[in-house]
């Protein structure tokens, strides 16, 4: 497989998973193998090019602002990767899915796909590609789809997973994040073999109950290693031997029952401070390790999904605790709530990266489960497209860069209709029904705004023009002055200006 690190999200998480890489196949932070450990062909070229007694990682970094790698190009593992394989450009997206994909996207598009060519060449077999970045990003959501175009293009078939950092409200580092991620989510979709998740929210929840501290906006490096280990499980299978692994192939093939179905949940066990001291009864641990996978608590998306019906999962087991072990603990549970289930056991224990705060046990659990659950997601970022939306707010910078209201229309209408592919695919709906509006509240969808800013004379969405002139049509009201505190008509606070009827 080939790993490609877009923006700052996917290059940062991408540093922390070559970081556990390197240690778990014996390759030293410049490239060399390790004189502590052996580094078999069979495993370390599964994830690097071998040329001697070198390794380069089969991945490409790129990102349009060039302060993150720059980062790598000068940091420890600046001798690691191949420099033709960390891209930069000289001005970054501005946190702008229109930018990052009709701009300046188009600048290292060609330098990119080459860089991507010749690592896919130097495979003995292409397995497929896996995809880091962000939603709410401009690089990451807006170079992405048009990485994947190109990508699908010339390759075809092979499968294209994406590793996809979802935004979360507690930690938004960007006020359109919306935007970019109903825009994205309908641009990647039909060019995606699956979508694993990784919420930013869950993160913040792992890591104040399992590390007693605090996730700041701008440290994200345990919660990177936290995504490593996980990773790291995931692509064990196609890392190391094993006589039953799960590959690339598999997570698509057994976890997407539909096409439209590709959004995946992780979870993982057991997350351990340094000093955690395991259980010396081996059923007590290996209950409490499935345990744990198998909780909200331990999922690495922000959703309530104990107890609820599942269309697929597949669960990783990884070290000590074998396959056998691990059904005699499940017991009926998993073949309750799962409707197909893929059990995949890999004997290569977790590793342990040294001074992190982080520890790992002789066994790990990861699951990816396919669950309904997931529109929770789904919805609440529709519900802040739509406030946003809904008063034109912050929408001048997407016009101004190719991305006009009806590409903004249509990829709500996109949004609701994954909520529509999954609840059409189960037998209850009702038993993932979350609030879709604030007491008091009248919900917004698409057809509002068509009605809304509609035109006498014409149909669709016109809203603020780029002049400042207010709506393409009548009815425009000036918002008026503002003074401290004051508050938008029909809104809980001080907000941007909008545009009403």
């Amino acid at each position: 497989t080939v790993s490609v690190h877009i923006g700052q999200a996917g290059c940062q998480l991408g540093h922390a998973v070559w970081e556990l890489y390197c240690l778990e196949h014996g390759v030293q932070a410049d490239g060399r193998a390790g004189p502590w450990k052996a580094c078999a062909r069979e495993t370390a070229e599964s994830a690097f090019s071998r040329n001697g007694n070198r390794f380069t990682p089969r991945a490409v970094m790129c990102d349009t602002d060039p302060t993150v790698i720059d980062e790598v190009r000068h940091g420890a593992y600046r001798q690691l990767f191949a420099p033709d394989c960390l891209i930069s450009h000289k001005e970054g997206a501005a946190g702008n899915y229109a930018v990052g994909r009709n701009a300046v996207g188009q600048a290292i598009l060609p330098q990119v796909s080459q860089a991507v060519r010749r690592q896919a060449e130097a495979c003995d077999r292409l397995e497929g590609l896996i995809l880091y970045h962000s939603y709410g990003g401009g690089t990451g959501s807006g170079f992405t789809p048009l990485l994947m175009e190109s990508l699908r293009n010339s390759y075809g078939r092979k499968t294209l997973l994406q590793m996809a950092v979802y935004p979360s409200p507690k930690l938004a580092t960007g006020t359109v994040e919306p935007y970019n991620t109903v825009a994205c989510l309908q641009a990647c979709e039909p060019l995606s073999s699956g979508v694993i998740l990784l919420d930013n929210e869950a993160m913040y929840g792992i890591i104040q109950k399992y590390f007693g501290g605090s996730m700041t906006s701008s440290d994200y490096t345990r919660a990177n290693r936290l995504c490593a280990q996980l990773i790291s499980s995931l692509t064990a299978g196609f890392r190391f031997s094993g006589e039953q692994n799960a590959t690339l192939a598999d997570i698509s093939t057994n976890l997407i029952p539909y096409p439209r179905l590709i959004y995946l949940s992780p979870s993982y066990a057991p997350m351990r401070r340094s000093g955690y001291v395991e259980s010396s009864d081996k059923r007590a641990a290996s209950q409490q390790l499935v345990a744990e996978a198998l909780s909200d608590e331990n999922l690495f998306v922000k959703i309530a999904a104990k107890n609820k019906p599942f269309l697929a999962a597949c669960m990783m087991f990884r070290g000590a605790l074998s396959v056998s072990e691990g059904k005699s603990v499940l017991g009926r549970t998993w073949s309750d709530l799962f409707g197909r289930v893929k059990i995949a056991h890999n004997d290569q224990p977790p590793t342990r990266v040294p001074d992190t705060g982080i520890d790992v046990g002789p066994s790990a659990l990861a699951v990816l489960s396919n669950t309904p659950a997931v529109v929770g997601k789904f919805r609440n970022l529709g519900r802040k497209f739509d406030s946003m939306f809904g008063q034109g707010a912050f929408l001048a910078t997407y016009l101004a860069n190719g991305y006009n209201r009806d590409q903004f229309v249509s990829a709500r209408e996109h949004l609701s209709s994954i909520d529509q592919a999954y609840m059409e695919s189960v037998d209850d709906p009702s038993v993932y029904d979350t609030p879709t509006a604030s007491p008091g509240e009248q919900p917004r969808g698409p057809e509002q705004y068509r009605m809304k800013f509609s035109r006498p004379n014409g149909p669709g969405f016109h809203g603020p023009s780029l002049d400042g002139s207010g709506l393409n049509g009548p009815g425009y009201k000036s918002p008026g002055p503002r003074g401290p505190g004051s508050k938008s008509p029909g809104s809980k606070g001080a907000g941007p200006r909008y545009y009403e009827e």
